[in-house]
């Protein structure tokens, strides 16, 4: 009875709030008890014994459970509760810790999100909710997140993808939530306004825009990465900003290419090689887009595809002059490279394995056309300087009669007489030579491209 008593009077807190109820003197009394508690739990053989948990019952327990009515979350009573059961959590049996926050922490915490206004009370949730994290972990606290974004959601009518409140309110949930509960609620809220935002981005503003990282116009859509999946996030810029970006391209190479000179750089020389100002503008401003993108996000095979597309819109240009392209004949290119990512998922789903009920990753697009006569070399090469984050271009040249490409340094060209042979010159050598996809790309692996080298962006990767 004495040591229930103790124990009692450690959780009473003062009537009165004063400095010295949250000093250190305070901190070290809870760690004294927290010591106690270990020698007690000791004594009686572990932390889960029956005896020991029931003196944690009749004092821990019930001290909270006196406790929290006469105290709202964030307040310096929860507060100091919340530090004192930090301090003595390691002499809490599992079964005690989930006991007192299934019946008693988290049932008082959601009563107060429950009443929780976003639109007028300036204190995020997470100020008065993560306190308790120490105690109870992400595992129980995580469950708080489902009430929140309830709440949360009376803010989304009419939310403007603009308005960088709701980034704010969610970051700090971010690594405490199931990614599937954050991935719901931007499903519901978040995908459409974000959508709408990147369709009303003209490619005239894009145009202007040196990189995805320094358009204005797509801030509020970047704000994004982190919170959606990065699939999910570059499925939304392939679907409803590259349309416009791929108009923004043709215009460049409208710029940059004669009509009628069937991929003649204007500004070019009379052999046609050297690199035109127009040109050599449109072939940084693809470079800077493609590297532009935060972290993986430029990796996925979403935006892969979307710059792929831009790469066939300037093949066509240099293969064929910028009349066989229409305006509108370029989104043909990317519905052409979205049907691929529809047909990869498809094959992946595909090649599911009934037996083992794991997923068999469907092959490469570049392995299926190495064994398809039909796929040419070149989008064999191009995919896999995809692949290996190499800058593949034709570089307006020719050599014995064929288009010649370059592969960061290396200069190539494709002997469609030989079954589309790679016919490559190694630096110093002027002499053009056979060499295998695993050369080349070791090769082309040794150093940085050059992007004013090429006359046009033809096929960079």
């Amino acid at each position: 009875p004495k040591v229930i008593e103790e124990l009692r009077l450690a959780f009473e807190p003062k009537q009165e709030v004063d400095s010295s109820w949250l000093s250190e003197p305070r901190d070290s009394h809870a760690k004294i008890v927290a010591s106690c508690l270990t020698k007690l739990a000791l004594i009686g053989g572990d932390r889960d014994g029956a005896s020991y948990n029931k003196l944690l019952v009749m004092t821990v327990l019930r001290s909270v459970r006196d406790l929290l009515p006469r105290s709202n979350p964030g307040d310096a009573h929860a507060d100091e509760l919340a530090r004192a059961l930090t301090h003595i959590r390691s002499a809490l049996s599992e079964a005690f810790a989930n006991l007192l926050a299934e019946d008693v922490v988290l049932p008082w915490l959601q009563a107060r999100l429950d009443r929780w206004d976003p639109q007028s009370d300036p204190v995020s949730p997470h100020v008065w909710v993560f306190p308790w994290l120490p105690v109870f972990g992400k595992h129980k606290i995580r469950a708080l997140f489902t009430p929140f974004a309830s709440r949360v959601s009376g803010l989304m009518s009419g939310w403007n993808a603009r308005d960088p409140s709701v980034v704010n309110i969610l970051d700090p949930w971010l690594p405490v939530a199931r990614q599937i509960e954050i991935d719901h609620f931007l499903e519901r809220h978040v995908v459409g306004p974000v959508a709408r935002l990147l369709q009303s981005i003209s490619s005239d503003e894009l145009a202007v825009c040196s990189s995805a990282g320094n358009c204005r116009s797509m801030r509020p859509a970047l704000r994004w990465h982190g919170f959606m999946q990065d699939r999910a996030l570059a499925r939304l810029f392939l679907e409803n900003l590259f349309p416009q970006w791929l108009r923004a391209l043709y215009e460049k190479l409208s710029l940059a290419i004669d009509h009628k000179s069937y991929g003649r750089d204007v500004s070019a020389s009379n052999n046609g090689i050297e690199t035109g100002s127009a040109m050599q503008s449109a072939t940084q401003w693809y470079v800077s887009w493609k590297s532009g993108f935060p972290g993986e996000l430029g990796k996925t095979p979403e935006l892969s595809a979307g710059f792929l597309a831009g790469l066939d819109v300037m093949n066509a240009a240099v293969d064929h002059g910028i009349d066989s392209l229409a305006g509108s004949e370029v989104l043909s290119f990317l519905d052409a490279r979205v049907a691929e990512i529809r047909a990869d998922s498809l094959a992946f789903t595909l090649n599911t394995s009934t037996d083992t009920k794991q997923y068999q990753p469907s092959r490469s697009r570049a392995q299926r056309e190495s064994a398809n006569p039909r796929a040419s070399t070149k989008d064999v090469v191009a995919h896999a300087a995809a692949a290996n984050q190499l800058v593949f271009a034709s570089s307006g040249g020719n050599e014995a009669g064929y288009v010649l490409y370059s592969l960061n340094h290396v200069s190539l060209y494709f002997d469609s007489a030989q079954q589309g042979v790679i016919m490559a010159r190694v630096p110093p050598s002027r002499i053009f030579n056979p060499i295998s996809l695993e050369d080349l790309i070791a090769l082309a692996s040794t150093s940085s491209p050059n992007p004013t080298y090429c006359r046009c962006a033809g096929t960079f990767i």
